[in-house]
């Protein structure tokens, strides 16, 4: 376990339940405030500290560190007072600022926003950021109008845990102003999400709301939920709807895709090789179509319930959808059961402990 303490510190802690807590193991050099957080990337087989700091930019940016050993990673940080040129140095790189998209506070439109945090985990076989993205006003006029700093989520990935893409600027867990509301302060993200339960990404936040004291106000861990993979989806609002995929290759045997089908409508799919020649016994009309709303649902074709002739071989997938419907993420799994082998961020029920979607 990662933790921050005053004068802001990172402290490290291990635990066999999650319950008992061993004393300090490792506690850092001085850092220069609060949300400074911590992830692993099990790509790289690293631990990261997700460090705030001041740039000559931002008040609020993002530094980045790393090390696969994570006792050594903190006896790394050296003692630090928040000024952009003294954290340069070969053991702490400057991350990122705030960008030009960023929302800003409706009723303090003047304030440039900041980061105030970014979580990061596993899924799948992305890195998720959550980038807690302040809009202001600062402390002090917060303690003087007796309101909230606004923060919301915003969400953005990675394929190596360093470089971010957010291709949305909306919010991802927002601020919700109608008064009285539990979240109408400020939300901000918690480390460790999401979990995993069935068909759903449970993601957990903590919230604030305006009618309380700017620092020791009504604070309340708050609950989001999506579609299991359904951060993003293609949709077909007409007819006949088709999408080809780039040419790919797969070790597995048998895809799996994540729809949502409405009555009326099909899904099928066909396999096409390098030249984009359908090949026999993939094709569209050979395909038993899906007609329903599932996450995880196994694609047939009339003689093969599997693709494992095709393994290693470079292919096309076509997706048909003949009316309205959305289709979210695809795979190729080795098991009939659909497990991804991707990385399940928090677990889940039923999941195990390693982290891995796997049989």
């Amino acid at each position: 376990m990662f933790c921050t303490i005053p004068d802001w510190h990172y402290i490290l802690k291990y635990s066999a339940d999650g319950i008992n807590w061993l004393e300090r193991i490792v506690k850092s050099g001085r850092i220069k405030g609060d949300r400074s957080t911590a992830f692993y990337n099990p790509f790289k087989d690293k631990w990261t500290l997700s460090i705030k700091i001041t740039t000559p930019v931002s008040k609020r940016a993002r530094s980045y560190m790393e090390n696969k050993d994570p006792e050594l990673l903190l006896k790394l940080v050296n003692p630090l007072n928040g000024n952009y040129r003294e954290i340069l140095d070969e053991n702490i790189i400057f991350w990122f600022n705030p960008d030009d998209k960023e929302q800003r506070h409706p009723k303090f439109p003047k304030i440039d926003p900041a980061i105030y945090n970014f979580d990061v985990i596993a899924y799948e076989s992305l890195m998720l950021g959550f980038y807690s993205v302040w809009q202001g006003p600062e402390n002090n006029i917060c303690e003087e109008l007796g309101i909230q700093k606004r923060n919301e989520v915003l969400i953005g990935y990675s394929r190596n845990g360093f470089h971010f893409s957010r291709p949305s600027h909306k919010p991802f867990m927002g601020v919700d102003e109608t008064d009285g509301a539990w979240n109408c302060g400020n939300v901000q993200s918690i480390i460790g999400a999401p979990i995993i339960l069935g068909d759903s990404l449970y993601f957990y936040v903590s919230g604030r709301a305006l009618d309380a004291t700017w620092w020791d106000g009504q604070l309340t861990t708050g609950l989001a939920t999506l579609r299991r993979d359904g951060f993003v989806s293609m949709k077909s609002d007409n007819n006949n709807g088709y999408l080809l995929t780039q040419k790919i290759s797969f070790d597995g045997h048998f895809l799996f895709v994540n729809a949502d089908i409405p009555k009326g409508s099909e899904l099928k799919v066909e396999i096409l090789d390098e030249n984009n020649t359908t090949i026999r016994g993939y094709r569209k009309a050979d395909c038993i179509p899906m007609k329903e709303n599932r996450t995880r649902y196994l694609i047939r074709w009339k003689e093969h319930d599997n693709i494992s002739a095709l393994k290693d071989k470079p292919v096309h997938f076509r997706f048909h959808l003949n009316k309205n419907g959305a289709i979210y993420p695809f795979w190729v799994s080795p098991a009939s059961t659909g497990e991804s082998r991707g990385y399940t961020a928090g677990g889940g029920p039923g999941l195990l402990q390693s982290g891995i979607d796997k049989k």
